[in-house]
C-alpha cells in the first residue's frame, strides 16, 4: 500500500502528465480559424496552464506576457500599413520564445506556457495571424482567471 508521499508524487506527475501540443494551439482547420479557437481550445490550454504548481504559471506572471503581445498588437493595428509595422515587430514579437524560457529558468511559468507561446509564434507570419495569436491569447487569460481564483 503506498503511503502518503507516494501518493502526493502520484498525483503531481498524473496532474503534470497533460501536456500543451501543438493541436491544442493550432489556429486553422482547412484554412479558417478553428470556430472552437477562443472556446474550448483557449478553456482547455488554460486548464492545462493552471494546473502548475502555486507559485508557477500565475495570473500576474502571464499577463506580463499577454501585456507584451498586447502592446505589440495596438502599436501594429493603429499604423497605416499593418504589415508594414508587423514585419519591423517581427523580431521582438519572435523574443517572446526567449523571454518565456527565461522565466521557465526562474520557475515563473513552467513547460506548457513555453510551448504555448511557441506553438502558437510558429504560426505567426503576417499581422492577421499575429491578431489571431493575440485574440487567442486574450482568451486564455480570461478562462485562466476564472480557473486561478478557485
Amino acid at each position: 500500500m503506498p503511503n502518503r508521499q507516494n501518493r502526493r508524487n502520484l498525483q503531481r506527475e498524473n496532474s503534470s502528465s497533460t501536456q500543451i501540443n501543438t493541436q491544442d494551439v493550432a489556429f486553422e482547420i482547412n484554412g479558417e480559424i478553428d470556430k472552437n479557437l477562443f472556446n474550448t481550445k483557449a478553456e482547455n490550454i488554460a486548464t492545462i496552464l493552471s494546473q502548475a504548481d502555486k507559485d508557477t504559471n500565475s495570473y500576474t506572471q502571464i499577463r506580463r506576457f499577454y501585456d507584451e503581445v498586447n502592446d505589440f498588437y495596438e502599436e501594429i493595428e493603429t499604423s497605416d500599413d499593418k504589415n508594414s509595422a508587423f514585419k519591423v515587430r517581427e523580431p521582438l514579437i519572435l523574443m517572446l520564445n526567449s523571454k518565456v524560457s527565461y522565466a521557465l529558468g526562474r520557475k515563473k511559468v513552467d513547460k506548457n506556457f513555453v510551448n504555448f507561446i511557441k506553438y502558437s509564434l510558429n504560426q505567426v507570419e503576417d499581422a492577421e495571424s499575429f491578431k489571431t495569436f493575440k485574440l487567442l491569447f486574450e482568451a486564455v487569460m480570461g478562462f485562466l482567471r476564472a480557473k486561478k481564483s478557485k
